[in-house]
């Protein structure tokens, strides 16, 4: 029994200090912990503005020292642009107008087709001294991607003279002899400017790619030997396609131009013969009158007008 009552006066002690233990809503230990939480919140906000500040800082700082080198290198390039850029374009535009009117006065079309005649002319003649066909071996192995790096070996070139024994030489001595005449008053001369075409291209497709194309020897020495016609030939072809043009075109602009070519002569012959016309109406008119009051007037060539016969 005596343990039963102290079971019992234990239990009612500790229930008893339960409440001592938990601070009531008015108490001084409830104040003290709602001023520390306010503490901390302010520790914290404070702390989050100086690092809001400091971030800010990092990001103004650097974009100050932007603008201060962007606004430097913008008055530089406003400068320059002024100074130089601006008065170059003006100088381009000045010569482009100048080259323009040149043009309009000095070019026509007879004299650019001479032009392109002759360049067509000298690139047939050094065209002699290009190589116009390789040979090379092994191509096989050097196939696919390593083509790109190291190319198969070469064991042949030739020059495009050598395959038709210079011949295209005279042919363009020829060309420029025609193509001379031609300007100078010959208009039918420039038909040798399409012999001279027809002649490199029937000799190039005729002679130089057949040997060109023949491996010949390398083909037995070697394994994978392989011929390709290069720039000589080529250029052989589209110096005598241009020659060809050329010599069509070229007669019809060396045509002689008729005396009365100009606007402005065929209007002030017009406005010439208007007048003659209105002079002439004017005096048969009047002629006309005088013959109608009985007068007698007399002709230009002193026969009597209005007189019966």
């Amino acid at each position: 029994m005596s343990s039963l009552r102290e079971r019992g006066s234990d239990s009612a002690s500790e229930e008893s200090e339960e409440p001592r233990l938990k601070p009531k809503p008015g108490s001084s230990k409830s104040r003290t912990l709602a001023g520390d939480a306010r503490k901390v919140s302010g520790v914290a906000v404070g702390v989050g503005s100086e690092l809001l500040k400091l971030v800010r800082e990092m990001l103004v700082i650097p974009a100050q020292i932007w603008l201060a080198i962007a606004e430097v290198a913008g008055a530089a390039v406003l400068s320059a642009w002024r100074r130089i850029v601006l008065p170059g374009l003006g100088a381009v535009l000045a010569l482009a107008r100048a080259a323009y009117r040149l043009g309009l006065r000095h070019v026509t079309p007879a004299r650019a087709v001479a032009a392109v005649c002759l360049v067509a002319i000298v690139s047939l003649a050094a065209s002699q001294w290009v190589d116009y066909r390789t040979i090379s071996v092994g191509t096989d192995a050097y196939s696919g991607d390593l083509a790109a790096v190291a190319p198969a070996p070469e064991v042949n070139r030739q020059q495009a003279g050598d395959a038709h024994l210079w011949a295209f030489v005279p042919l363009a001595a020829a060309a420029l002899v025609g193509l001379v005449l031609a300007l100078r008053g010959r208009p039918r001369a420039a038909r040798l400017l399409i012999a001279v075409g027809v002649a490199a291209i029937v000799i190039s497709v005729a002679v130089d790619a057949p040997k060109g194309l023949d491996e010949g020897n390398a083909a037995l020495t070697y394994e994978g030997a392989e011929a390709r016609l290069l720039e000589g030939f080529w250029l052989q072809i589209a110096a005598g396609a241009v020659l060809i043009a050329g010599g069509l075109l070229l007669p019809r602009y060396l045509r002689p131009a008729p005396a009365a070519s100009s606007a402005e002569t065929t209007a002030d012959r017009g406005l010439g013969r208007a007048r003659r016309l209105l002079t002439r109406g004017g005096d048969k008119l009047e002629r006309g009158r005088t013959g109608a009051r009985g007068e007698r007037p007399v002709d230009g060539e002193g026969s009597v007008s209005g007189a019966g016969t």
